[in-house]
């Protein structure tokens, strides 16, 4: 199955179905009801105009939360058995970092800078 994109564009496209984005309305039909009723993570509770706009996006969102933690917990049995042991990271590894993070900062400021004085 090909990639159709990642999840956060995938909650937005969801939320914009619902929210009034961009109309100039700031009164949405969410201002009646509260988050843990309007969005209630059963089905049979939520509200319908929430179910009918954005009930798939929280049964997906559900399952990614689900499937995000399974994952850790694999991952960090991994870690405690040994089995993926953390790679080491020594004083050198540290002072490398750190040089390349400075390196970087004194990059950006240096851009910075050069950007103030290009007339647009």
């Amino acid at each position: 199955m090909p990639n159709e994109g990642d999840a956060w564009q995938y909650t937005l496209d969801s939320l914009e179905r619902y929210f009034p984005i961009g109309s100039g309305s700031s009164d949405g039909p969410v201002a009646a009801h509260t988050p843990k009723t309007f969005c209630s993570p059963y089905s049979e509770n939520r509200h319908p105009l929430a179910q009918e706009t954005i009930g798939t996006y929280l049964n997906s969102a559900q399952l990614l939360g689900e499937r995000t933690a399974e994952l850790l917990w694999r991952y960090r049995q991994l870690l405690t058995t040994r089995i993926l042991p953390p790679e080491p990271f020594s004083f050198s590894d540290q002072t490398s970092l750190y040089q390349s993070c400075a390196a970087l900062r004194q990059g950006f400021t240096d851009v910075r800078k050069a950007a103030g004085q290009l007339a647009f």
